[in-house]
């Protein structure tokens, strides 16, 4: 397999004794996906001061901002492997199904490719959005409230349910009446040359690295950066004709949702409150750059966990305030999370327990959507990783298991079967605390979070694209043993494994462990119910 540049890691995974071997290596660093993207993704963040005056063209960049760079996000991580394929003469091996190699190999562009993937998106969102639609009912009827008239709800999480003390209103969007309204609508010039600033920027970003980008790409990037655009243009004019809800209140989840982040502005511009809550919790350990992008537009309130983590936030908000110009006023608060309370008034501590069973908790794989800059690693480099992570573990003697992601990518597909003792495949953190002696995380999301709550030795390996802030490593530190990752010569993951291995029976400072899920995750500011 050394004549291929594999990219999947599903066929990493099937023919891992070929591909892994002592020689293999990634023919180019990481950092190179990061840093060059981030250049890019700094310009766009930096488009408003060059928009100037123009608040409504603002207001429909912010609107699609995030769709526009995880798209290009995607298509500049396929990008680079085709590039550096083609310079080190290796054959991309991919799976076919990935249209986005398809039409950069052929140099062969066409919608349908995108449209098939969107019909199959929107056939996975309706059967997830009929089976969240039980829950909420199901969650919902607990309550036994009168509705309120002015409450609305959309992209609802726990923290969200926390703070509803009445059943409130679902807000939806109808997508075909979305869809009419964009088929009739006519678009002004200011977002066709938004559209051609944006393509240009990107082409010669890649082009500044060598990356070539062929004539029919170029076409098609602008074609498609132009229809994300006018769309959103359309849905922005499409949400000033729907009824103002006057004095009412909008609270919802993660702002990651495209129709979460319409509603919220249909809300916003028409005076009313529109209260965001974390998702995660995660967030204010790192700089993220997606964070302001994802969860600021179109909102009056913040709502994070714990009282620090409004405070972190509360910095953040205001910087990207000050960095965009915006005059608007963001607060920042903490709601406490009373479902990490539950976990933490369930458990028994249990100090200086001898370690048996390790729990290493895997990120999702990506597949299409490639988390850069700075948050995931290439698949097949991670899937790698984990592979060396576990297997090292197990020879050591102790019983591994590898607990996957439920909502990546091949949930379905058992990858280190032969590698742990066990693989659990779409098991909730709730059930992991049962068997496990200490988890390892080189990801840190939801699951760091709730796992912090079990007072149980958690390793965390810190990799070298997604950084701790300094403040909260030195705070976690107390509690949690961390690791530095690094890339070696061959652009792998690589770590002190003599350090690993002596962080397995470290004891837990209860007291500092105690500290930082109450600052972090449990304690409130915010005692208003809606």
């Amino acid at each position: 397999m050394n004549k291929y540049l594999v990219v999947d890691y599903r066929i990493a995974a099937k023919y891992k004794s070929n591909i892994f071997d002592k020689n293999f290596k990634w023919p180019v660093s990481h950092s190179f996906y990061d840093d060059t993207f981030r250049i890019f993704y700094n310009w766009i963040y930096d488009l408003p001061s060059i928009i100037g005056k123009n608040e409504k063209l603002k207001l429909i960049f912010e609107l699609v901002e995030l769709n526009l760079l995880e798209y290009l996000g995607n298509f500049f991580g396929s990008l680079v492997d085709v590039n550096i394929s083609k310079k080190e003469k290796l054959k991309l091996a991919y799976d076919k199904n990935h249209s986005i190699y398809s039409m950069i190999l052929n140099d062969n562009f066409y919608e349908n490719h995108e449209d098939k993937d969107y019909k199959e998106y929107l056939r996975n969102f309706t059967d997830n959005f009929l089976s969240t639609t039980n829950i909420i009912k199901n969650k919902i009827s607990d309550f036994r409230i009168n509705k309120e008239e002015n409450i609305f709800f959309i992209r609802k999480n726990d923290l969200l349910s926390e703070l509803m003390k009445n059943q409130g209103t679902y807000f939806r969007i109808q997508k075909k009446s979305l869809e009419n309204y964009r088929s009739n609508n006519k678009v002004d010039n200011d977002i066709k040359n938004l559209g051609y600033l944006i393509t240009e920027k990107f082409i010669n970003v890649c082009k500044s690295r060598e990356i070539h980008v062929s004539k029919n790409l170029n076409l098609f990037l602008s074609k498609k950066i132009n229809n994300m655009l006018i769309n959103a243009y359309s849905d922005f004019n499409y949400q000033e004709t729907l009824t103002p809800n006057t004095n009412s209140i909008l609270l919802t989840g993660s702002g990651g949702d495209y129709i979460t982040r319409l509603a919220s502005l249909h809300f916003f511009k028409n005076g009313n409150k529109v209260i965001r809550m974390t998702h995660g919790g995660d967030s204010v350990f790192f700089n993220d750059p997606s964070w302001a992008t994802i969860e600021l537009p179109f909102i009056t309130e913040y709502i994070s966990y714990g009282i620090e983590s409004s405070k972190i936030n509360t910095k953040k908000i205001n910087n990207h305030l000050k960095k965009r110009n915006n005059p608007n006023k963001i607060q920042s608060f903490a709601g406490g999370s009373k479902f990490h309370e539950k976990i933490l008034d369930q458990i028994t501590y249990e100090p200086n327990k001898e370690i048996k069973n390790i729990t290493i908790i895997n990120a999702s794989f990506g597949d299409k959507n490639r988390a850069i800059p700075n948050i995931k690693i290439h698949d097949v480099i991670y899937y790698e990783w984990q592979l060396r992570l576990s297997k090292s573990l197990t020879n050591l003697g102790y019983n591994t298991i590898a607990k996957r992601h439920p909502k990546g990518q091949s949930t379905n597909d058992y990858l280190f079967k032969d590698i742990v003792l066990t693989e659990k495949l779409s098991e909730n953190m709730s059930a992991t605390n049962v068997y496990t002696d200490v988890y390892i995380f080189d990801i840190f999301g939801g699951a760091f979070i709730e796992a912090l709550c079990t007072l149980k030795p958690i390793i965390f390996i810190e990799m070298p694209n997604r950084l701790l802030n300094k403040k909260t490593k030195d705070i976690l530190k107390k509690s949690v043993r961390i690791i530095s990752a690094r890339y070696n010569d061959n652009n792998l993951i690589e770590i002190d494994f003599n350090e690993l291995f002596n962080s397995i029976n470290n004891s837990v400072n209860i007291n500092e462990r105690l500290r930082l899920v109450s600052d972090f995750i449990t304690s409130r500011n915010y005692t208003k119910k809606y």
